[in-house]
């Protein structure tokens, strides 16, 4: 008697069709151990798009309830910071023309640099004829990264908008004007009036027309009981004495600082009024000698 078994190929027990085939306990022991690690692997897959779909959710709920805090801007708000910047361009455009007829209409003509990034732009202009709004704009560049920490993102960005109002007068449009020929030094002390005139106007909306501009203001920020003319003075210094190197005399260097001066104290009388002075509190135990003396010293009491 001849028992007939049906013909079966031989399969690999570690083929996907034994893996479907075959029950999980009675596969070879290599097989086991791959399945456990897949489903380990499956697992921690899982658990770690669990996880990243959680924290993306969270910081979406985070972003939105920051965007609920966030309280809107109403009619009036908007119809306020359109006047804000409009105010702000006109206080630029006038700014920046007195300070293109400083730059340009005097102080080119009489061979002097007044001091800051504008004097080292008109020593390129001297040097090699360089355009010097487009100087101003380039040498710009390193100081705003240096000093980006210090002054703010929106001091930057208003002062980035008055630089291109200011070279666009510049380059475009005093070029096309006369220049003063007269005496050099008339011309020190109006470049020294229209510039301060111009900075004072943009340093009253809370820009600046960039360059040493932004270490002035960071050295105000820092040492707050120095005025703008005081640290303007002290800034420009530098560039003034290299003025008279490049320009070959002394006087170079004196109309930059009769400029410079000039300039520092129009920015004075104008952001701090006409008559401005000096407070000083005095603190002491014997406050009758101290006015007596004071009385003797100044003929005021």
């Amino acid at each position: 008697m001849f028992i007939l078994f049906p013909f079966f190929p031989p399969v690999n027990p570690f083929s996907a069709i034994c893996r479907q085939r075959i029950p999980f306990v009675l596969r070879p022991e290599s097989c086991i151990i791959k399945s456990a690690r897949r489903r380990l692997g499956a697992g921690a897959t899982r658990g770690a798009r669990a996880d990243s779909a959680g924290g993306v959710w969270k910081g979406r709920r985070l972003f939105y309830e920051k965007q609920q805090k966030r309280p809107k801007r109403t009619k009036a708000q908007r119809i306020q910071a359109l006047k804000t910047f409009a105010v702000d361009t006109v206080y630029d455009v006038v700014g920046s023309i007195l300070f293109a007829i400083g730059v340009y209409t005097f102080a080119k003509s009489a061979d002097f640099a007044p001091g800051g990034v504008s004097g080292l732009a008109l020593i390129c202009n001297y040097l090699w004829n360089l355009p010097i709004g487009t100087m101003t704009l380039i040498i710009n560049i390193p100081i705003i990264i240096i000093s980006y920490k210090v002054v703010g993102r929106k001091f930057l960005l208003k002062s980035f908008k008055t630089m291109v109002i200011s070279t666009l007068f510049l380059d475009l449009v005093f070029p096309l004007t006369p220049l003063y020929t007269g005496n050099s030094f008339l011309a020190a002390i109006f470049s020294g009036v229209f510039m301060g005139a111009g900075l004072a106007l943009i340093y009253m909306r809370g820009s600046s027309t960039g360059g040493t501009d932004f270490l002035i203001v960071t050295i105000k920020k820092l040492k707050p009981h120095f005025s703008m003319g005081q640290v303007t003075l002290m800034t420009d210094l530098v560039v003034i004495v290299l003025g008279g190197f490049v320009f070959g005399n002394i006087d170079a260097v004196l109309y930059g600082v009769i400029s410079t001066y000039a300039a520092s104290v129009i920015i004075d009388k104008i952001i701090y009024g006409a008559g401005s002075g000096k407070l000083a509190i005095i603190i002491t135990t014997d406050g009758y000698a101290t006015a007596k003396k004071i009385d003797e010293e100044t003929g005021r009491g």
